[in-house]
Parts: structure tokens; C-alpha cells; sequence
């Protein structure tokens, strides 16, 4: 298996040591895609708990709510809707929720 044999040995080495590393390489490269798409998928879920946050926060004050401005040349049809306690109450509570999934 010399020179003479006609057999590249070190291409063979080479071959030999490519079909070892093959499986491994292709499974810690699938390991890396699966924690990059779980660490994508983590910060979109992040940003979007954010976004809601921010939606909530930007309605912190329910007096703003619950002045209503609508006017109508017919004040039979026009009715005002108010804030009402269960709704004021909803707003705390998602407000609350949405400020707790944030901070985790």
C-alpha cells in the first residue's frame, strides 16, 4: 500500500476521517439551527409582550377613557358611551399581566 499499490493514502486518510466527522458535524449543526430558532423565536415573543406593555401603558390614565367626544345634528342617535368599572378593572388586570410577562 505504498507508492507502488497505486493507492493515495493520504487521500484515503482524508476520506476516512470526513466519514467519522460527517454525523457529528451535521448533529451539533442541527443542535445550533434548533437553539437559534428557539432563541428567534424568544425574542419575537419578547418584543411582542413589550409592544403590549407599551399599548397598556399608554393608556394610563382611564379619565382619558372615559371622555367621550361625539357630536351629531341629531342627539336622539348619538349615544356616549362611559368607562365602566368592569372595564376599568380589565385594564388593571391586563395592564398587570402584560407588565409581569415583561419583567420575566
Amino acid at each position: 500500500m505504498g507508492k507502488g499499490s497505486g493507492i493515495d493514502i493520504v487521500k484515503l486518510a482524508q476520506d476516512l476521517t470526513d466519514v467519522e466527522k460527517a454525523p457529528r458535524e451535521s448533529r451539533l449543526n442541527a443542535d445550533i439551527e434548533a437553539s437559534e430558532a428557539k432563541i428567534s423565536g424568544l425574542a419575537v415573543l419578547k418584543y411582542n409582550v413589550q409592544l403590549l406593555v407599551d399599548s397598556f401603558n399608554a393608556l394610563n390614565d382611564a379619565s382619558e377613557l372615559a371622555v367621550p367626544t361625539a357630536t351629531s345634528s341629531d342627539t336622539t342617535k348619538c349615544l356616549s358611551p362611559r368607562l365602566t368599572d368592569r372595564t376599568q378593572w380589565y385594564l388593571r388586570h391586563w395592564r398587570h399581566v402584560a407588565g409581569r410577562l415583561a419583567a420575566q
